[in-house]
């Protein structure tokens, strides 16, 4: 008798009882959906992550470009808190000089805009930037006695921009300073 119920009792230990078969099924679930949680967040995060990256890279590349091109500026038009406009050496290869307007409209979310004219039109414009909370040039002139007239002339000679971008709750600020190559003066502006 003892060998058929080692007989019988090893037969039960090779099947799963259906509780058990379930107990598992829902431990597997719950794990499955842990998972899946998990990646979605990490998917979310990563997404914004990636968000602030090229917002950031944005930001950083549009105050570079407004750097250069500040550097090598021969004359002012227009010297304000979000615009500033002069003359640039020929951009396009065809021996004329190109009128460069950098502009922010005041508005939170709007992009800094560029736009290149010539003689007066619009030859190109576009976003220069992603969206921002914020945007400002500061502008430091410097003075100085003419030798020959006795007039005092206004040379600038250091353009600060500051951006500040959209990204919620921290936005970051981005400063870059540019000290003019040419002596460019602005009396009259």
């Amino acid at each position: 008798m003892s060998n058929v119920s080692a007989k019988r009792s090893l037969q039960r230990r090779t099947a799963f009882s259906l509780i058990e078969v379930v107990a598992a099924t829902v431990v597997a679930t719950l794990l499955l959906a842990g998972a899946a949680g998990f990646l979605s967040f990490f998917a979310r995060w990563s997404a914004r992550a990636n968000d602030r990256i090229e917002q950031a890279l944005g930001t950083t590349i549009a105050l570079e470009r407004l750097h250069l091109e500040l550097q090598q500026a021969t004359a002012f038009y227009t010297i304000e808190q979000a615009v500033v406009e002069f003359r640039h050496p020929d951009l396009d290869g065809d021996g004329q000089d190109e009128v460069i307007r950098w502009s922010w409209s005041g508005t939170a979310g709007d992009p800094l805009v560029r736009t290149v004219l010539r003689n007066g039109v619009v030859r190109q414009q576009a976003d220069a930037s992603p969206p921002l909370s914020n945007f400002s040039l500061e502008y430091w002139i410097r003075q100085e006695q003419d030798q020959t007239t006795g007039s005092t002339k206004q040379y600038l000679v250091l353009v600060l921009a500051t951006a500040s971008d959209t990204l919620i709750p921290e936005p970051r600020e981005f400063r870059k300073a540019t000290v003019l190559l040419n002596r460019v003066d602005v009396t009259g502006l």
